[in-house]
């Protein structure tokens, strides 16, 4: 056999081989690319009644179990939450009257010291005039005493 022959062979194989899979190949890339359309999609399944009563039926259970329970929690979830605001707010109306009971007692020794400061501005200024008054009651006092003292000296 000579290379020619083989060759031709070969080829004839190939040609034999491509014409097998070349309808093939067709159909798989069509398939893929324009999937064909079922016409059973369009048309609604055919349930019996009952059937659709007990699903309805079921389903009609099924749900009102489940909001009951979510209504459970929300009430439970609602109470926490209820409990836990109350809670809040009560620490923070103790927080801002102890706040503000701080302030008052703050703003009472401020003002008892600046009374303290003024009395005692006060009372020193009334000393002084006291002393002064005092010092001229004295002084009158002398005076008088004096101005007696000569009219009895000089006999009257």
């Amino acid at each position: 056999m000579s290379a020619t022959t083989f060759l031709q062979i070969f080829i004839l194989i190939d040609v034999l081989v491509i014409g097998l899979l070349a309808p093939a190949i067709y159909r798989h890339a069509m398939a893929h690319f324009k999937p064909a359309k079922h016409a059973d999609a369009n048309q609604p399944a055919v349930v019996p009644e009952a059937v659709k009563a007990r699903l309805l039926k079921e389903a009609e259970t099924k749900f009102e179990a489940t909001l009951a329970h979510s209504v459970e929690q929300l009430q439970h979830n609602l109470d926490g939450t209820t409990t836990d605001i109350n809670n809040l707010i009560k620490k923070l109306a103790v927080e801002m009257v102890s706040k503000e009971l701080q302030k008052y007692k703050e703003g009472l020794v401020k003002l008892h010291d600046q009374a303290q400061k003024d009395f005692s501005g006060f009372k020193q200024t009334m000393d002084g005039h006291e002393a002064e008054l005092k010092a001229k009651l004295a002084a009158e006092m002398k005076t008088e005493q004096d101005r007696l003292v000569k009219q009895i000296e000089s006999g009257g």
